[in-house]
């Protein structure tokens, strides 16, 4: 069979991780889709200065995302560079030619993502997001497909890596906030400008985004009420494990006959639940359903390689959508309708 040919925007941490994961696990990939995913195309700000990653031979490199999008020989669009300008345009561009669109970008999702659902379903091409909120735990999966039967009621996550890290560091060392986030930074857990992540605006966005596929429900990020963690201290930790806890930057988000509610705050944490377990920069998500009870999803919320098999796993998914000619299989919103 031809093979599915794929198109990489952005070469950053997300995009080497895919591309890594693409070429060095090629043969498994063909094994389980019964046909090639390869690389026909990447394109990056600087590609034409940087040093490329390995298994790019015969692929297009281009600075101009125009092109990539518009390649006759390009199936499915990864955009991996995040943010809601460029990549909003790079993503209905990709859609306007008949791509199938895979994205890692939870802001754009969040607030954008249903309008662009809506446009892809209208050209009838596959829109994929796994890899856009906890890194390599497949919970867009989960709540479209693993417990779809179920109605969720609510459900509270760990879901940023940066921010668990920190809190973490404080809480085992009792260092201060400011000389653990300069070391998470030396150590690449924490971006030069961490205000998205310490701030809690990061885990906010991640949070819309798993509510519209848990309750069917369009909540604007800038709505949920929002704390970091810039004021946790060392004494704080020592308060709380008087108390029988720890300190998480906690998202909730509980469907009430009133509506669904959101926030994003620091929390007591009872040490006897399991959500008090997940430390350093892994993430978690605890569903509770009507049916189904509680169920609980555990791993790496960032990094090239486990992010990268989100995206990868995204990719094969659409692949197949793509061949077997069934691109509305599943909303990638979980619900057809969702609501404000």
């Amino acid at each position: 069979m031809r093979e599915i040919k794929v198109g990489i925007i952005g070469l950053g941490t997300v995009g080497g991780g895919a591309i890594s994961i693409l070429t060095r696990n090629r043969e498994q990939i063909v094994r389980k889709l019964g046909f090639p995913l390869d690389i026909a195309a990447v394109c990056d700000l600087n590609a034409k200065s940087r040093t490329l990653p390995d298994g790019l031979e015969g692929a297009l490199v281009t600075e101009d995302w125009r092109e990539l999008v518009s390649h006759p020989n390009v199936d499915i669009v990864a955009e991996l560079v995040g943010g809601t300008g460029a990549a909003r345009e790079m993503v209905e561009a990709a859609i306007a030619n008949g791509k199938a669109v895979v994205t890692a970008n939870k802001e754009l999702m969040g607030l954008q993502g249903v309008a662009l659902g809506r446009l892809a379903a209208e050209k009838g091409v596959p829109l994929a997001m796994e890899a856009s909120v906890c890194g390599g735990i497949p919970i867009h999966a989960v709540l479209k497909e693993g417990i779809c039967a179920d109605s969720v009621r609510a459900f509270y996550g760990i879901l940023n890596g940066t921010s668990n890290y920190i809190l973490t560091e404080i809480e085992q060392h009792g260092k201060a906030f400011d000389d653990v986030l300069k070391e998470a930074q030396r150590l690449g857990f924490a971006e030069a400008n961490p205000t998205a992540d310490v701030g809690g605006f990061d885990a906010r966005s991640k949070l819309v985004l798993l509510a519209l596929l848990a309750f069917g429900a369009r909540v604007e990020p800038a709505s949920v009420p929002t704390e970091g963690i810039e004021r946790i201290t060392p004494t704080d930790f020592r308060y709380a494990k008087q108390a029988g806890c720890t300190i998480r930057l906690l998202c909730a988000a509980e469907a009430t006959e009133e509506g669904v509610f959101l926030s994003v705050r620091p929390s007591l944490i009872p040490v006897t639940t399991i959500l008090a377990g997940v430390q350093g920069a892994y993430n978690a998500v605890w569903v509770k359903g009507d049916f189904g009870a509680d169920t609980f999803y555990y791993g790496r919320g960032a990094g090239p390689l486990p992010t990268g098999v989100a995206v990868v796993s995204d990719l094969m998914r659409v692949a197949r959508e793509l061949r077997h000619g069934s691109a509305a299989r599943v909303s990638p919103f979980s619900f057809t309708d969702p609501r404000d």
